[in-house]
């Protein structure tokens, strides 16, 4: 059964997830909604796991049926298109 759960402000939870990923490996520099965290190495594959669990439980998304692109997940911006996206 999946659970969607309204978020009033989307951008800024991600925003603040990232950062919170981000301190963890003591990256305090300020990001830009198009900079990319993944494949520029400052977020590593057990973050990327983390974020797609939140991505998952707070916004519904099925990365099983969706298949998972970790470009999808590159930016701030890139995150925000895929939770607009319909699903199929």
């Amino acid at each position: 059964m999946e659970v969607t759960v309204a978020v009033a402000d989307p951008g800024s939870e991600i925003r603040t997830l990232l950062v919170e990923l981000l301190r963890k490996r003591g990256d305090t520099a300020a990001f830009s909604d198009d900079e990319s965290l993944i494949l520029s190495g400052r977020l590593q594959s057990i973050d990327v796991l983390e974020l797609v669990l939140l991505l998952e439980a707070h916004f519904g998304i099925d990365f099983s049926e969706r298949g998972f692109d970790q470009n999808q997940l590159d930016s701030l911006r890139d995150i925000l298109q895929l939770i607009a996206e319909p699903r199929a």
